[in-house]
């Protein structure tokens, strides 16, 4: 129990201080006795600031001349005109609170040279507060007071801030003596003390303030290594301040408390410097907090948002390694706390083991629940569930649940009553278990009927906030009712949802956070249904190319060692797509598959996942993600055919439900088909092992036994995720030749060629080839030097008063918006074409752009021959008739390749989807962009695209009119093939996705 009345006892301060009574019993506190070793020390520790206007001074160090101890300070001045000014300042270590004090007392050995002398300090606002100036009429040491009532904002003062806000002393980051006078003189200044009219034990560092009067502090929970996520907002609405007992290891770090509300804006205390050994009491007012940034997506109204505080964190900055340890934490309020019963308790017995769970609670008093079985207590416990081995005696028994509060009330126990059956349980490690190609559960084989899965709704951060309960709740039960039997976690399923999946008898594949694998597991391991984990549902081929496949390989490695010396009982599984599949990446017991994107009638995702299955999940399982849309009925045949025991898909579907709720009678007749023969092979060799850029690899497709069969192959480049298709017929031998340039300007890089080939008779034989390339840096000069750039004028974006409404029709909006002409029709610089263009009417275009302070709308009206042909997604959408935006904020920061953090490809695709690619950090990367709209409207000649991109998704905040941009516009035409076969560049190079050196400039304007 935490109750205090409000007054903290506070401890001494690591300066040097000591406090005498006078009198009338009020305190004198020592702050600064000048009693150093040398001259460098004192100015080192205090005269490192000095600022001098009209005067040369001498800073001096006066041993045997001194009012205590054995030395003082001096100050030589000598102006140079009829007046000058000194002022020498001492720099607190960490701000001080003097709140305590009513003002400062020093001795001045004074000269009688009329000059004057005065106090400075600045305050917790920055700003500089000056005493009024007192004459040196005097010779000899005179003690002179300078109190803090009399003194007045100092608005000249250089060092300070606006002065627009009263003194306060709760944060005092320095002090300063000042000299102005038209004299040669020298004073020597000793004994400066902080004076109170009550006692005072010593100085306290800011923060360490006293709660108001009246009020009392109830405890709440503390956050350790990681931020406390309250499981529903805690309402601090009634507190005014929070207070707590932090030790301090004298590391000269700083550290904060930080609370995010319900905006999702964080708020914390101001910085405190870690400057002292042993505990310290702090206590800051909400008032005295301080705005934050959260990241990204933490857009709120600037407003500390009391009523519903969703986490509490601790956050460190500073050069040295530390800790930050907290006790004590408190909120200060001017009410007793209210108390109520726990809601919404739940119980349930399932294998063997009791599970309850209850409603979360906005009280942030409520530290903890005691748990009752029969009527006596068995356990307590800080989250909102608890389980146990069921009891020995199988009967009804009556569970209780006690909230417990800060203040040492404990509610009545809410009640449930849950049967129990302790026998014929499964130990854990025979819960779920792997043999060969299936996971049994149960002792039985489970093929895993999956849906991605993720509880968190549109708008929820789960960085802030935790899913509720009934959502979660409801969603489950749709889930099973559905004849799903599993779910895949997206984000980490919490230990409270674990517990009602297993209510709702569905599996889990936990999702594995790299950094915080021991956590997971170590709540995970506790519950049966956790029927594996993966470290990741898809492996970026750019990221593992950069960072090296052996670097990826060895961190995915470890990450697996690690979650089954956590959790041996269960696999652990890494999911592969087919443009990131590496012979040096590790699969482990579980063959994870992300199913590649959906085709007709050639290469089909089902023949990706056979290719891996014979390659690398003959003796394992194998479970195909990424699932979903109307093809999912025809991919899960597919899928079985190609041998996996295993889907989870991205969406539920009438038909699918229809079939896993009578699922195995489906999966006999699927298992059957045999269109992969076991007896058939699909070879693919290149005429050399190894290829540098520009190089042209040769390619021979060979089929066994022979048969003139048509193929269907993929060229994919891994590390921009461009693929292409292509179709062709094999001979009578079973053999097809083909040939491809590789790209210029790659980075090393692996491309791969992955192929089906399909006889008259449906049979399928796949088969992939890896080919590694080499950067070509003379090459890249070579094509560098010889490139000409034309600079056109800069295009003039126009400023719109109105947000545009996105609907593809061109409304009058658009009526005064500069065009950029993206055809043969004007004299200048042509429009850059590269691939298969067959003129205006196969592909031109008018594009135009106009802004606000929050987006950037785009319409471009497209003249295409054969329109709207894109199937394509993610970063794939520029493979199809597409509209490329090429952005940046800062155009004169041309690096010599790729991209600046500041520089943007969006893909806009006449499919109305939308992509922003991976360049560089900041900002919106390797996404669709957020809170952005796109419509696409056929027309007679081609199609309309118009989009709106927030300009938040680019990490700006700075448009304003006048301010210059890079600019380039591509279009892109996809025609019988599918594929991508020409494209139009406004102002820039091929390489565009590259290098941002050759786009176009452009301006924001105002409107008109």
């Amino acid at each position: 129990m935490l109750r205090a009345v409000c007054l903290i006892i506070v401890l001494l301060v690591s300066v040097p201080v000591s406090a005498l009574d006078d009198a009338s019993g009020g305190s004198e506190v020592l702050l600064e006795g000048f009693e150093y070793l040398n001259r460098k020390d004192l100015v080192e520790n205090f005269a490192s600031k000095v600022w001098a206007s009209s005067a040369e001074y001498e800073i001096t160090f006066e041993r045997g001349a001194y009012r205590t101890g054995e030395s003082s300070m001096g100050l030589e001045y000598k102006p140079s005109s009829g007046s000058g000014y000194l002022k020498v300042q001492k720099q607190f270590p960490a701000p001080l609170n003097w709140s305590d004090f009513m003002g400062i007392s020093a001795y001045i050995y004074g000269d009688s040279s009329d000059n004057e002398v005065s106090m400075k300090l600045k305050d917790g606002y920055g700003n500089i507060w000056r005493s009024p100036w007192l004459k040196v009429d005097w010779n000899g040491w005179k003690r002179a007071e300078f109190r803090f009532l009399e003194f007045r904002p100092d608005l000249f003062d250089a060092d300070g801030g606006n002065g627009n806000r009263p003194m306060m002393l709760r944060e005092v980051s320095a002090f300063a003596i000042t000299e102005k006078g038209a004299r040669n003189s020298k004073l020597l200044f000793d004994d400066i003390k902080l004076i109170s009219d009550k006692y005072v034990s010593g100085i306290k560092l800011a923060g360490e303030n006293e709660p108001p009067a009246g009020c009392f502090l109830w405890g709440i929970e503390a956050p350790g290594g990681n931020a406390v996520k309250y499981a529903a907002p805690k309402d601090w609405s009634e507190a005014s301040g929070i207070s707590f007992r932090a030790k301090g290891d004298m590391s000269g770090n700083e550290f904060a408390i930080m609370a995010a509300d319900s905006d999702n804006e964080c708020y914390r205390t101001p910085w405190i410097k870690n400057v002292w050994n042993g505990r310290k009491d702090f206590y800051y007012d909400f008032d005295l907090f301080v705005r934050e940034s959260c990241g990204e997506g933490a857009e709120g109204d600037g407003v500390f948002g009391q009523k519903r505080i969703k986490s509490l964190s601790v956050i460190v900055k500073g050069k040295k390694a530390s800790a930050v340890y907290l006790d004590n934490l408190a909120l200060s309020c001017h009410k007793e706390v209210r108390h109520s019963a726990v809601e919404g308790l739940k119980g349930f017995s399932s294998g063997g083991k009791v599970f309850l769970y209850w409603d979360s609670s906005d009280n942030p008093f409520l530290l903890n629940y005691k748990i009752y079985r029969d009527g006596s207590r068995i356990a307590a416990t800080d989250g909102q569930f608890y389980s146990e081995g069921a009891p020995a005696a199988e009967r009804f028994h009556e569970y209780g649940v006690a909230a417990v509060y800060s203040d040492g009330y404990e509610s009545a126990p809410a009640q449930v009553k849950v049967m129990t059956k302790s026998s014929g349980r499964l130990s854990r490690k025979e819960e779920v278990a792997v043999n060969g190609n299936w996971i049994y559960v149960g002792g039985k084989k489970f093929f895993v009927k999956g849906v991605v899965y993720d509880p968190y709704r549109p708008g929820q951060d789960p960085r802030f906030d935790t899913p509720s309960l009934k959502s979660v709740e409801d969603g489950m039960a749709r889930i099973r009712q559905a004849g799903f039997n599993t779910i895949a976690a997206v984000s980490p399923l919490s230990e409270r949802d674990i517990i009602i999946a297993e209510k709702n008898g569905l599996m889990v594949i936990q999702g594995l956070d790299i950094a915080r694998i021991q956590q997971i597991t170590g709540w995970s391991r506790r519950h049966g249904n956790i029927l594996y984990y993966t470290i990741s549902a898809g492996i970026d081929p750019a990221a593992v190319l950069a960072s090296g496949l052996t670097e990826t390989r060895d961190m995915l490695v470890a990450a697996a060692h690690e979650a089954k010396s956590m959790d041996p009982d269960r696999e652990v599984s890494v999911s592969y797509g087919e443009r990131c599949d590496y012979p040096q990446l590790p699969v482990f017991g579980i063959a994870g598959v992300v199913s590649p994107e959906s085709g007709t009638g050639g290469l089909m995702p089902y023949d990706y996942a056979r290719w891996y299955k014979d390659v690398y999940a003959k003796d394992r399982p194998m479970v195909v993600s990424g699932i979903g849309g109307a093809q999912a009925l025809e991919l899960l045949d597919g899928m079985i055919a190609a041998g996996a025991t295993g889907i989870c898909v991205t969406e539920r579907t009438a038909a699918l439900s229809r079939v896993f709720l009578d699922f195995w009678p489906h999966y006999s007749k699927a298992s059957r088909n045999d269109m992969y023969d076991p007896s058939s092979a699909l070879d693919i060799k290149t005429d050399k092992q190894s290829y540098k850029a520009g190089q042209k690899p040769g390619v021979s497709f060979a089929l066994t036994p022979a048969s003139n069969a048509a193929i269907y192959y993929s060229i994919n480049d891994m590390r921009n995720g461009i693929s292409n298709r292509f179709a062709a017929k094999m001979n009578a031998w079973g053999a097809y030749k083909s040939s491809f340039t590789l790209p210029y300007n790659t980075d090393d890089n692996i491309f791969s060629v992955f192929a089906v080939a399909v006889t008259a008779g449906g049979k399928r034989a796949v088969g992939l080839k890896h080919i590694n390339v080499s950067e070509d840096k003379s090459l890249k000069e070579k094509f560098r030097a010889e490139v000409k750039v034309y600079e056109r004028p800069p295009y003039e974006i126009k400023h719109t008063a109105q947000r545009v409404q996105v609907d593809g029709l061109a409304g009058d909006e658009w009526s005064g918006a500069s065009v950029i002409y993206m055809d043969s029709s004007r004299a200048g610089k042509p429009v850059l074409k590269s691939g298969d263009c067959a003129g205006d009417r196969d592909l031109s275009g008018r594009v135009k752009l106009l802004w606000d302070e929050d987006n950037i709308y785009i319409l471009a009206e497209i003249k295409d021959d054969m329109p709207m042909v894109n199937s394509r997604s993610r970063h794939n959408i520029r493979n199809g008739d597409a509209l490329e935006l090429f952005l940046s904020s800062d155009p004169d920061n041309l690096p010599k390749e790729g991209y600046s953090s500041r520089d943007f490809q969006a893909v806009l695709g006449a499919n109305e989807t939308m992509w922003i690619y991976g360049q560089s950090g900041r900002g919106t990367r390797n996404a669709a962009p957020e809170d952005s709209d796109i419509a696409v409207r056929k027309t007679e000649t081609g199609y309309i695209i118009e989009a709106r991109i927030s300009t938040g998704n680019f990490g700006y905040d700075d448009f304003t009119a006048g301010r210059e941009l890079a600019l380039d516009v591509a279009l892109d035409d996809a025609d019988g093939t599918g594929a991508r076969e020409c494209q139009l560049i406004w102002n820039g190079a091929e390489d565009n996705d590259r290098n941002s050196r050759y786009w176009g400039r452009a301006v924001l304007r105002p409107g008109q």
